[in-house]
């Protein structure tokens, strides 16, 4: 902390120490700021670990399934649960690819009328989301399925589904 004035000045013990504390508050209040922003990057890291452990745990207890030889409709069914199990406020879904058309693989959380209504969907570039990725062979995320676009044919449908 500086002071600066147009005149020079001679400060008495008492200035000297008010002047001080000022410092060792100013001095504490950047630390502060320090311990703030190094207490958020902490949450932040802790918030991806957990993301990634629970990917872990997915990821483990599907290559245990595969390595025991279990069905591949069981593998589906357990690799939908453990997402579900993981991620407790999402719905998953498994669809396959068969002759350019989406196939159930795997979703039991789902109502049946919706898994028969997406059952021989043709696949396309903007048919939902799974239909675009497996139209476009890119990752398609969608984060809200009620205003996008992908969604619009499948929107009151998916509503009625959760």
């Amino acid at each position: 902390m500086c002071v600066f004035d147009t005149e020079a000045k001679q400060f008495d013990e008492t200035s000297i120490e008010q002047l001080g504390n000022l410092g060792k508050l100013v001095e504490s209040e950047l630390q502060r700021q320090q311990v703030t922003e190094l207490s958020n990057q902490l949450e932040e890291y802790q918030r991806r670990l957990a993301r990634t452990q629970k990917i872990t745990r997915v990821r483990s207890a599907i290559l245990e399934k595969v390595v025991n030889a279990v069905s591949l409709q069981d593998v589906l069914n357990d690799i939908v649960y453990a997402i579900e199990n993981e991620f407790s406020e999402q719905i998953c879904s498994i669809l396959l690819l068969e002759d350019g058309k989406l196939k159930k693989g795997a979703a039991p959380s789902l109502p049946d009328f919706y898994n028969e209504a997406i059952n021989g969907v043709e696949i396309g570039v903007g048919v939902g989301s799974c239909g675009n990725a497996a139209a476009t062979n890119t990752l398609t995320i969608v984060e809200d399925i009620s205003t996008h676009p992908f969604w619009a044919e499948w929107k009151g449908l998916a509503a009625k589904a959760v």
